[in-house]
């Protein structure tokens, strides 16, 4: 998902340094960091890093980051601003549980049940 995720930044990106408006390169910069740390990001949950969860959480911050200074360079009624910022903090939320997540990964710990303890299917 996360190599999904990265393709969209990394061509919003090339069309934001291309425009002459004031917002563009701070769009086309937290693009370009959100396509890179997701793909880092990817990398490092297939290899179970340490590093992954900070990657992640990166990626979070700067996609909430983005959509939290949108509704400061485009105008946009109130509703539509409180709107954006929601999902700014829909997307920081599951950007922390999915650090949280790769966290628990990287250190082996079991993360549907404990190993000492019986499955949770009785098996």
């Amino acid at each position: 998902m996360l190599l999904l995720h990265s393709s969209s930044p990394f061509r919003q990106a090339f069309s934001e340094f291309g425009q002459s408006e004031p917002g563009s390169r701070l769009f086309g910069v937290l693009q370009v960091v959100i396509g890179a740390s997701a793909v880092v990001s990817a990398f490092g949950l297939i290899k179970r890093a340490r590093w992954a969860a900070w990657s992640v959480g990166l990626c979070g911050v700067a996609t909430a980051a983005l959509l939290g200074v949108q509704p400061l360079f485009e105008a946009m009624d109130a509703k539509t601003q409180r709107a954006i910022w929601l999902g700014a903090a829909l997307v920081g939320a599951v950007a922390i549980a999915v650090s949280w997540f790769a966290r628990r990964l990287a250190r082996r710990d079991p993360v549907a049940f404990n190993e000492t303890e019986k499955s949770p299917l009785g098996r």
